[in-house]
């Protein structure tokens, strides 16, 4: 992703300061006629305060914290967790990355500055709501997502619907009069990607290597993903148990492998003695019995990620998609699945993909 961009190097002094960068990259871009733009940044500063200023941090540069997480500072200004609550939640040191002043700590240097175009098309084509969260919040969804028009997806021949013509089925789908004059069952949907053949995490044609099509159920976008068959599970791992017994298939399904066997036994078999967004204090997730735990913060923080349950489903990816594939359901909504920041809802697309980008409805221009 890096490699991606021009790389320009500036030092920070206490005659050229931050002010004086800003207004020297915005007039390179203007005149190079670029969006956005890596930069090597050295000298002496303030993360935080470099962070505001419109740099986004790509990667740490450490002496002796290799083991810490860039997507843990990074949380740090999505939740605005105090500081304290991020040594208790994730490391004794990591209080020491914010302290920029000790040559002895470590330090960001590789950063991205982009204009509102840049950071727009990084969010769409990357799925990280960071940079808008941080400068641009006009353009991120409720969900913390960054708003998509879907625009990648879009064809010649794509479907169009006038945004007046929508009566709601349930919690999650809509009945669609589209402007051919038919009715059709969608659900709205967004979606991130490389490039239009392309997954987020994928670098070749995942349509010719993968079955299915992965959406994120998003109740604010415009763009609607049409069906005619659709079932609802919590999660992978109950969607192929229950497949498998409505299609009589005899195939073993194996659970999530999980050191944490208590907490794995609770979230996949005893989901109500969870919160259903994950979100926990220190205390309850790591020491809900011992009576000393009730000094810690009670600031709640989505453990789904720290407690290890991220990805754990994906294994079933494949099987989910071609059972459904196989037996004529076109989609699969999975109303509680584990990400990164939070729990989410996907919609799993079991059609070809080239099907599946056909169904995708789009909202015609209004006068």
């Amino acid at each position: 992703m890096e490699k991606l961009y021009k790389k320009w190097t500036y030092r920070l002094t206490d005659t050229y300061n931050t002010n004086n960068m800003i207004n020297d990259i915005e007039t390179k871009m203007l005149l190079e006629n670029i969006d956005i733009v890596r930069i090597d940044l050295q000298g002496n500063f303030v993360y935080d305060e470099i962070v505001y200023a419109g740099f986004m941090p790509m990667s740490l540069s450490v002496n002796y914290f290799d083991d810490i997480d860039n997507d843990v500072i990074i949380a740090h200004f999505i939740e605005k967790m105090p500081i304290d609550d991020q040594n208790q939640w994730f490391s004794d040191n990591i209080i020491d990355l914010y302290n920029n002043q000790n040559a002895d700590y470590p330090y960001y240097s590789n950063y991205l500055y982009a204009n509102l175009n840049g950071w727009k098309e990084f969010t769409k084509k990357n799925a990280i709501a960071f940079p808008m969260l941080l400068y641009f919040k006009d353009y991120i969804y409720s969900s913390n997502r960054p708003i998509n028009d879907m625009s990648m997806f879009r064809q010649v021949t794509s479907i169009t619907y006038n945004p007046r013509n929508i009566r709601p089925n349930n919690k999650y789908t809509m009945n669609i009069l589209i402007n051919n004059g038919i009715r059709v069952q969608a659900i709205p949907v967004t979606r991130y990607a490389q490039g239009k053949s392309k997954g987020l995490f994928f670098d070749a044609k995942d349509d010719e290597t993968f079955c299915g099509t992965f959406y994120y159920y998003e109740p604010e976008s415009l763009t609607y993903l049409s069906y005619n068959t659709i079932r609802i599970y919590r999660n992978k791992f109950e969607a192929i148990k229950k497949l498998y017994n409505e299609f009589n298939i005899t195939d073993k399904v194996e659970p999530p492998s999980f050191s944490k066997s208590e907490l794995l036994d609770n979230y996949y078999n005893h989901p109500k003695l969870l919160p259903p967004d994950l979100k926990m204090t220190i205390n309850q997730f790591f020491y809900p019995n011992e009576k000393e735990a009730v000094s810690f913060s009670q600031h709640k923080h989505y453990m789904g990620y720290s407690a290890g349950l991220y990805a754990l489903e994906d294994k079933y990816d494949q099987a989910i998609c071609n059972v459904g594939n196989k037996n004529g359901i076109d989609i699969i909504i999975l109303t509680h699945m584990i990400g990164r920041f939070q729990i989410v809802t996907e919609i799993l697309d079991t059609r070809i993909r080239q099907e599946s980008l056909s169904n995708l409805i789009y909202p015609s221009r209004i006068n």
